[in-house]
């Protein structure tokens, strides 16, 4: 059986995920200067980077449009690099506190860093640090 694709691989850019036909998600990795006999042009590889495959520009993992399960079956949108969120300010730069011996010192680690936060009697200050 022949499959007919409506993918073109000539479309994608590095790390752009594609799903195949039996539901998972690799990443296109670039298009090959010398495609392999001629026919496969463009190098995938699993999420993992550890295996990678060889496609023709449509998608397909056999050359003679062999119907495979490691045929491209959709190229995902382009996730965009999320952006950093901006730091809120609890307190002006002009807010003095003794943080010598503070009441509570807290660092909370999250998905993009840590939180700290320093409590001396009533007043808190709180800053987020985000990793690059």
């Amino acid at each position: 059986m022949t499959t007919q694709s409506n993918i073109d691989l000539n479309t994608c850019v590095p790390g752009q995920k594609l799903r195949v036909r039996y539901g998972s998600i690799v990443k296109y990795v670039e298009p090959m200067k010398e495609g392999i006999n001629g026919a496969y042009k463009h190098l995938v590889k699993d999420v993992y980077q550890v295996n990678s495959e060889s496609y023709t520009d449509d998608g397909c993992y056999w050359s003679d449009k062999r119907e495979s399960e490691l045929d491209i079956v959709e190229i995902l949108p382009i996730e965009e690099e999320l952006t950093k969120p901006t730091p809120e300010l609890t307190h002006s730069i002009t807010d003095q506190i003794d943080v010598t011996n503070p009441d509570h010192v807290s660092i909370i680690p999250h998905e993009h860093g840590v939180t700290i936060s320093i409590k001396k009697g009533l007043t808190t200050i709180s800053w987020r640090h985000y990793n690059h």
